[in-house]
């Protein structure tokens, strides 16, 4: 049931990739504000803790779901005609949406990466 509303033509379809990164960001926000609050992410930026781990398998899922759903809107452009050019107005808006989702999912994907990089070079609590 999930799949066909990604693959009808819906807007739903388009925004996807940047609801999963602003899920993605939020749950990362909220985890390190808990973990400052209460004490648990006081490594220093050489050192690992169990913050980071969770928010590295955050961001895991994050581009897991981001992959598929770029696969997803991939398949979508190439059966709306792809590279070809359309002949109805319906045809340029089903290119349009498909091109659109595949290319938000891909900005998705770095938005994600952005936001998990500091992970590598900044203590979780500064």
């Amino acid at each position: 049931m999930a799949m066909n509303v990604i693959d009808r033509d819906s807007l739903i379809g388009m925004v996807a990739g940047p609801l999963v990164w602003a899920v993605h960001f939020l749950v990362c926000y909220v985890v390190v504000a808990v973990a400052c609050a209460f004490g648990f992410g006081m490594a220093g930026a050489g050192e690992w803790s169990a913050v980071r781990s969770v928010l590295m398998v955050v961001s895991g899922v994050a581009l897991a779901a981001i992959a598929v759903l770029t696969l997803l809107a991939w398949r979508r452009w190439f059966q709306a005609g792809g590279f070809r050019t359309p002949k109805d107005s319906v045809q340029v808006r089903h290119q349009f949406m498909a091109l659109g989702g595949l290319l938000l999912c891909l900005l998705s994907a770095v938005a994600v990466i952005y936001v998990t990089a500091p992970l590598f070079f900044l203590p979780t609590c500064g």
